[in-house]
């Protein structure tokens, strides 16, 4: 065996490249993500006077809780069973997996945004934003977006 022979590199698997442009395009994602979110913030901050532009901000981080609490964590237990069920080939396991999963999230989900699109009036007030004009109607668009 010549000691060029034991320096050279097997081509990666194509399983492989197909992970890393995957990751690569997950990063380029939240590049994307975080710019759009700067971008935003800096707008709403020139363009809105300060009491709108708290508002919103309010208003969206209101938004971005009532769509995380009714999930429930079934992202991360979907992610472990799927995994699972792959790993063993059971293709009827990972859809049994997700019905089982998404249907508390979909109900909940569905309870919270009617619950929110009922109280707006008073949630609007217990998030402070109920002395900007039209926040009781932000917080029922937020509440129909919750199920989606």
């Amino acid at each position: 065996m010549s000691a060029a022979a034991g320096t050279m590199r097997a081509a990666p698997e194509p399983s492989m490249r197909r992970f890393a442009r995957g990751g690569l395009l997950n990063l380029g994602g939240s590049a994307v993500a975080a710019a759009s979110q700067f971008v935003l913030v800096g707008l709403v901050a020139r363009a809105a006077d300060d009491t709108v532009a708290g508002a919103f901000f309010v208003l969206i981080a209101f938004a971005q809780l009532m769509v995380v609490v009714p999930s429930l964590g079934a992202g991360t237990g979907l992610v472990y069973f799927i995994a699972r069920r792959r790993a063993v080939g059971d293709k009827a396991g990972i859809a049994a997996a997700l019905r089982s999963g998404l249907t508390p999230v979909v109900v909940t989900s569905v309870v919270v945004g009617v619950g929110v699109l009922v109280l707006a009036p008073s949630i609007a007030g217990w998030i402070g934003v109920a002395d900007v004009e039209g926040a009781d109607a932000a917080v029922r668009v937020l509440a129909l977006a919750i199920p989606a």
